[in-house]
Formats: structure tokens, C-alpha cells, sequence
């Protein structure tokens, strides 16, 4: 059989040519969407959020496995794989510490002996501190509103500096005082 011959051969032939350009924009197209994609998509985020003091974390549910509620119902473990750990808790205030005081003895605890505080940061309604001990790295954040203490402590092994310090802003931003302003970001959350 013959090929065809006037418009129709014509028609092929362009498009015969068209197709190797079309296959490279699809190429770059998918070489520059797909990462942005992937990267948008990012890890599942969960929220832990605790009635009896009233405030949320939320946390890469890929990393850590939620715990059981402490019996007292004032916060949760959660553990890594690889030894992390990220434990959050509310308290009252009966004694009526300074937050100073509270950011002085988080330190002490979570330093050990020959540890170092390496970030310190205290504001009037909450403090961030974390350094490093001889178990590994820690970060811990507190919410102060006046009667009640909320808190966070990540600590994590240093080999794994980069998976955690990469989480960190995002936990930050996610630890929440839901007394301070019904759900929305508290003015902790504002001031980091």
C-alpha cells in the first residue's frame, strides 16, 4: 500500500516532528513539578490534643508512635525508632513559679551533669531552651498563661541532628495554648 499522499502525508510529517519537543517539555515539566510536588507533600503531621489542660502538639507521625495517655491525663510519650523521644505535659502552677525558675530547672534537668545549653530564649508566656548531654541533643518549649505550665521536651540521639533539627520549627509552631485564644495560635506561637 501506498503512502498517502497530499495533506494528509503533510499533516504526519509535522507531526512527526513535534513529538520529539513535546516529549522534551513533558520531560522538563515533570523533572520540575515533581519534586515541587513531592516536597509540598511532605510527612503526615498528626495533633495530640489534651482536654484536661487544653492544648495541642502536633508531631510527623512518620517518626514517633504515640504512647497511652499518662493515667492522670496530663500529656503523652511518644517514642522514635531510633531512640527519640518527645514526651508533652501540662501542670499547674500551685507553687507559683517564675517562669525564669521553671526555664533554670528545665535546663539543669534536661543538661545533666556536663551538659550544655547551646539556645536560650525567655519571653513573658513562654521559653525555649536546648543543648546537648551525654545521651544526646534535647529541645524543650514551655507555655506559661499565668495559672498553668504546657510543655514540650524532645530529646534525640546527636547522630540524628539533621532529621530532628529540620522538624523542629514546625513542632514549635504546633505546640499551641488552646485556652489563650479558642484553637487559633496563641501569642507564643506568634512571638517564635
Amino acid at each position: 500500500m501506498a503512502a498517502p499522499a497530499g495533506p494528509i502525508r503533510a499533516a504526519g510529517s509535522r507531526i512527526g516532528r513535534a513529538i520529539p519537543s513535546l516529549c522534551l517539555v513533558l520531560l522538563l515539566a515533570a523533572m520540575v513539578l515533581i519534586p515541587l510536588v513531592a516536597a509540598g507533600a511532605g510527612p503526615v503531621w498528626k495533633t495530640y490534643v489534651n482536654v484536661r489542660f487544653q492544648y495541642a502538639l502536633s508531631y510527623p507521625a512518620a517518626l514517633f508512635i504515640p504512647q497511652p495517655e499518662a493515667p492522670d491525663a496530663d500529656g503523652r510519650a511518644f517514642l522514635g525508632r531510633d531512640g527519640a523521644r518527645l514526651i508533652v505535659y501540662g501542670s499547674n502552677n500551685v507553687p507559683r513559679h517564675s517562669l525564669r525558675s521553671l526555664l533554670a530547672s528545665t535546663a539543669a534537668r534536661l543538661t545533666g551533669r556536663g551538659g550544655t545549653v547551646t539556645y536560650e530564649v525567655l519571653r513573658s508566656h513562654w521559653f525555649v531552651v536546648s543543648g546537648r548531654n551525654g545521651r544526646g541533643v534535647f529541645y524543650a518549649k514551655t507555655l506559661y498563661n499565668g495559672a498553668q505550665y504546657k510543655s514540650f521536651e524532645l530529646t534525640y540521639p546527636a547522630d540524628r541532628g539533621r532529621t530532628y533539627s529540620a522538624i523542629i520549627p514546625r513542632l514549635s509552631r504546633g505546640f499551641r495554648d488552646l485556652t489563650a485564644s479558642r484553637g487559633r495560635p496563641s501569642r507564643s506561637d506568634r512571638d517564635r
